[in-house]
């Protein structure tokens, strides 16, 4: 499949469903990480809830395409990185 993607590191059944359908995933932990993420890199960026990824001093701007995992399974996200990214 050769897709990557970036995934909030307290997403653990995310991250594994993600990594069993053949997704290389790479984890990040502190919101800041995030804007390291170069789109060119990554096909996606998956954290739990956006809003808590923008709170506070760090700006919140990734190159790559954002997916909110909040009151998503883990089934919901993969099937919104197959069809959109």
């Amino acid at each position: 499949m050769d897709k990557r993607v970036v995934v909030e590191d307290s997403l653990k059944e995310h991250i594994d469903f993600l990594k069993k359908s053949g997704y290389e995933v790479e984890r990040i932990s502190k919101p800041e990480d995030v804007n390291n993420v170069q789109s060119f890199n990554y096909d996606a960026v998956v954290v739990s809830s956006i809003d808590d990824f923008s709170m506070g001093t760090t700006t919140f701007r990734p190159s790559a395409p954002v997916v909110e995992a909040k009151d998503k399974t883990p089934r919901e996200v993969f099937n919104i990185l197959r069809t959109r990214y």
